[in-house]
């Protein structure tokens, strides 16, 4: 089962000509992407004023795999879920 964790994460580099960054820092280190494993794109909750999420799973030169958030509205990152 993935660990569902939507923690924030800091200091998100936008990778040239990408959606996704080229790194970030999540619980203390840095962490560099290697490579994107897919994007998809889910409506927020309306009712709550939410608007677009977009996700990136990622893969880090750590060999850390995990699926990115960014809410379009807010422009906030997040770490959404570590897959198993």
């Amino acid at each position: 089962m993935p660990q569902i964790l939507d923690e924030p994460i800091r200091n998100v580099i936008p990778s040239p000509g990408q959606q996704w960054p080229e790194r970030f820092a999540w619980r203390g280190r840095v962490h560099h992407v290697r490579e994107c494993g897919g994007a998809w794109r889910r409506r927020g909750r309306w009712w709550l004023g939410e608007g677009e999420k977009h996700f990136f799973r990622l893969l880090t030169h750590e060999n850390l795999a995990l699926d990115l958030c960014r809410e379009e509205m807010t422009d906030q990152w997040t770490v959404a879920e570590v897959p198993d």
